[in-house]
């Protein structure tokens, strides 16, 4: 056995001696604390090994590599994300004859929102906007290439009933402006269908919802009349004329219209805001040719799978006519929406001059190229064939798209985790053999240091979800809505925190342990790889097409392993960190896109969301997310800075700056134009009557639905400076009366009648008519009754009904839906007219029921 620590004359020939270094392995982990190397000096770097720790780099450094991706974020990200292309003018016509020209849909948009709000039922939306839409038309007509093209239009009045929600949707007389534009000589009965609707909510002009994209149509119907390629396939625009209602128009003409059966495919256009480019959020389902005319037509893509799942899961208070089409036609299609500035959606701010001229450039550029696309391909003809599955889509930064199936998806998540899983072994083994240890010796380590990032990443949820709770319950959410900064300090921060504590705090009690800092900073950075790993397979056993986001930060940091090995930079120190940091540029810059996308959709929408649950949890969870997707391999690189405890306790600091501020006026989300606070309030007439009909109550009240989780300190605040009003919650009046003796006529308004309130008015409000509900017949039959009624009245009506504990409701005109799964009472039934004022006539037919062995009602 040899002596360690000596020099031994290996020779045995007599020539001249070499000498031979016997160091143990422990020995060789010792850092030289005396060493004057430079951290980036070519010595240190090049001959240094990892597992020496002779340095950290110098600790002013890190704001350098922070400021790196700040720069990138700001430069790159927040260019794609306001991106719009130049406008082109009338003038521009000539050199550009088959772009769409965003200044003659501006001309378009002026018309339309001078006409005011366009409810259904007034004036403003069932004449005066039929009879624009019909200018536009024949304007167009008469300019189009009538050797070449065909245009018929035909105005549906339409009347039908549907299930929405929890309510009978009923509509009477409601307008569409259908237009069929058709190629001439072309006999085949499969069209394109493309949507959009004219209506907008009371007090609202509705220039971006969805004025914009009715503008958008009517350019492109006039585009296509004027060109020289002939489609292969008639194009059906729809303006339809009650979305709003909801979406009560499209469900008219897709279950009643003479050309409705001929739609074999749909584009969807809708609005949650006036600005930016437009985003498609719903695809199919299940026919990906779709997405491949996206693909092959679309210039500068904007599409997320993630934003069609958070969407139909319900988590966004918003629907479109996109549903009815697929639910009660079974049209496959695409849903685009514009999205930003969405403080302005359904208020009085929706004007026309805030819809950029370069949106409607974007959106139109888009939608033609589209529509020329699908309309000209093989799959409209027939698309069943191609119905190949769900399919996967989004875009990176808008310089191109991916979309590939489910099943695809499927295959792409799990081959991937099991790549990246043996990149990780293959590291770890190098390792291993590097620094002379056994392999199950440094396999342990790794696993401390797995357990350690999957509690790091339980610990940033855990914080995120604290400071959630904690905004919440002292009165001072939303505070991000008006001040977007805050989320910085709030969520992102709180995540930067949970990640780095625990790992800094081990390796600060682990520096003289077998492994180096730089060894055990990259098994770090494999530890959060495994832990994506583990998210992607379980949301893809669980379905979640959206899983895929877990897959590409997998994907890239298996890169960054392939690429060390190849290169043996994981074996020098510190240039492991160049394939680190070359690999997560681009994940870094996909993320940032996609989470500030989805934030600055969703933080308007939180404003209009109700006050009944916590806005700030999941604000809190999507900014963990993708602040944890963008970071999470990241973070390892600040554990080689010096003074990286100082760092980490640098960002509690910032964290409690933030929440100092926040909770002080200087954290009042409201502001004029940009971001107001909503509330819907109705002044109404409440008169309730007795069995006998004697009056019971006769009051005028201001009805509140609030739309917030503010809105209740707005509302005292109100009471207080009045001295004269007294804030009553309706919720009490619930307990022990139906319909908690309030008229409501709006499903939602009904929905959120446990956090509402009301206080007493001065003077009944001024209605031009009211409602007027007769009884016309009563017949009595086998332990039967009958009632039939008849009922007039405004534009916009409700019916509740809800028998006695004696009865049982067991017929009425009404869809049967809500009788025959046995729902219980009160039924509530909408109604709504545009230009058929008839009395509507219904019937309810009810029955005796026992209470009681021994107690029957009586029919009277």
């Amino acid at each position: 056995m040899e002596e360690p620590n000596t020099i031994k004359n290996d020779s045995s020939d007599g020539s001249q001696p070499h000498l031979k270094l016997h160091i143990p392995p422990r020995m060789a982990t010792t850092p030289n604390k005396s060493s004057p190397l430079s951290p980036f000096s070519p010595k240190s770097i090049l001959s240094a090994d990892p597992f020496e720790d002779k340095t950290k780099m110098w600790w002013y450094l890190s704001p350098v590599f922070v400021g790196i991706w700040v720069i990138l974020y700001f430069s790159v990200v927040m260019t794609q994300i306001h991106y719009l292309p130049t406008p082109l003018l009338i003038e521009d016509e000539k050199s550009n004859p088959d772009s769409f020209i965003a200044e003659n849909a501006e001309q378009y948009l002026l018309q339309l929102t001078s006409l005011g709000p366009r409810v259904v039922g007034s004036d403003a939306n069932e004449v005066k906007t039929i009879q624009l839409l019909t200018n536009i038309v024949n304007d167009i007509r008469l300019k189009s290439r009538t050797d070449l093209y065909d245009i018929e239009v035909d105005i549906q009045r339409t009347t039908g009933n549907y299930m929405h929600w929890e309510m009978v949707n009923m509509y009477r007389g409601l307008q569409n402006f259908v237009i069929k534009f058709s190629p001439k000589n072309v006999t085949t009965e499969s069209y394109l269908l493309i949507n959009s609707h004219f209506d907008s909510k009371p007090g609202s002009p509705g220039a971006g919802d969805d004025g914009a994209m009715v503008v958008v149509m009517l350019e492109i119907l006039r585009k296509l009349s004027i060109s020289k390629s002939p489609l292969s396939y008639p194009v059906v625009f729809l303006l339809n004329g009650a979305e709003e209602n909801p979406l009560q128009a499209s469900h008219g003409f897709i279950t009643q219209h003479k050309w409705a059966k001929n739609c074999k495919a749909l584009i969807n256009l809708d609005a949650a805001g006036n600005m930016g480019r437009e985003v498609l959020f719903q695809s199919g389902p299940n026919h990906p040719w779709l997405m491949r005319h996206y693909h092959s037509s679309v210039v500068k893509p904007f599409a997320t799978t993630l934003a069609e799942e958070i969407f139909q899961a319900g988590l966004l208070p918003s629907d479109t006519d996109f549903r009815i089409f697929r639910d009660h036609g079974s049209v496959p299609g695409l849903d685009f929406a514009l999205w930003d500035n969405g403080f302005s959606y359904h208020t009085k701010y929706d004007k026309f001059d805030e819809v950029p001229r370069g949106t409607l450039q974007n959106t139109g550029d888009n939608m033609l190229n589209l529509v020329r696309s699908i309309a000209t391909g093989k799959e409209l003809e027939d698309p069943e064939p191609y119905s190949e599955g769900h399919v996967i889509f989004y875009d990176v930064l808008g310089w191109f798209l991916v979309f590939y199936t489910k099943t695809v998806g499927i295959a792409l998540n799990y081959t991937f985790s099991v790549i990246g899983l043996i990149a990780i072994g293959a590291s770890v083994w190098s390792m291993a053999k590097k620094c002379g240890q056994s392999n199950l010796t440094v396999y342990k380590n790794f696993g401390i240091i797995f357990g350690i990032q999957l509690l790091s990443v339980l610990l940033a949820i855990g914080l995120n979800f604290a400071m959630a709770a904690f905004m919440d319950a002292v009165g001072s959410p939303l505070v991000w809505y008006g001040n977007p900064w805050s989320i910085f300090g709030l969520y992102i921060c709180p995540t930067l925190f949970g990640l780095a504590l625990l790992p800094s705090l081990y390796l600060e009690h682990t520096r003289k342990q077998i492994l180096s800092l730089n060894a055990k900073s990259q098994l770090f950075a494999h530890a959060n790889c495994i832990v994506m790993i583990l998210f992607t397979i379980v949301l893809t056993a669980m379905g979640f097409r959206s899983s895929y986001i877990f897959m590409v930060g997998t994907f890239f940091h298996t890169i960054c392993i392939i690429l060390n090995l190849l290169t043996m930079f994981q074996n020098k120190q510190f240039l492991w960190i160049f394939w680190n940091i070359l690999s997560q540029i681009l994940p870094f810059l996909y993320f940032a896109y996609l989470g500030t996308f989805l934030l600055r959709t969703l933080i308007p929408m939180k404003g209009r969301g109700g006050s009944g649950s916590n806005p700030e949890i999941l604000v809190s969870l999507i900014t963990f997310v993708f602040t944890w997707l963008a970071s999470g391999f990241l973070t390892p690189v600040l554990y080689l800075f010096k003074m990286t405890r100082t760092i980490v306790a640098a960002i509690f600091v910032v964290i409690i700056m933030f929440i100092i501020v926040c909770v002080t006026p200087a954290g009042f989300p409201y502001m004029e134009r940009y971001a107001v606070q909503r509330f819907s309030v109705l002044h109404s007439r409440r008169v309730i009557h007795n069995y006998d009909m004697s009056v019971k109550l006769d009051e005028p009240i201001f009805y509140i639905d609030p739309e917030d989780r503010r809105a209740l300190q707005t509302l005292n605040e109100i009471m207080a400076m009045t001295k004269k009003l007294e804030l009553h919650r309706i919720g009490k009046e619930c307990e022990n009366e139906r319909l908690c003796k309030f008229p409501f006529f709006n499903h939602r308004w009904f929905k959120n009648r446990y956090t509402a309130y009301y206080f007493t008015a001065e003077t009944n409000p001024q209605l031009p008519y009211l409602p007027k509900l007769t009884m016309t017949n009563k017949a009595i039959s086998s332990g039967k009754v009958k009632y039939e009624f008849e009922l007039t009245g405004p534009h916009h009506m409700g019916i509740f009904l809800a028998p006695v504990e004696t009865a049982k409701i067991t017929s009425w005109t009404f869809n049967t839906t809500m009788l025959d799964k046995n729902w219980s009472s009160p039924f509530f039934m909408y109604l709504s007219w545009g230009v058929d004022s008839t009395p509507y006539q219904f019937f309810v037919e009810l029955e005796v029921i026992c209470l009681t062995f021994f107690y029957c009602g009586n029919i009277k």
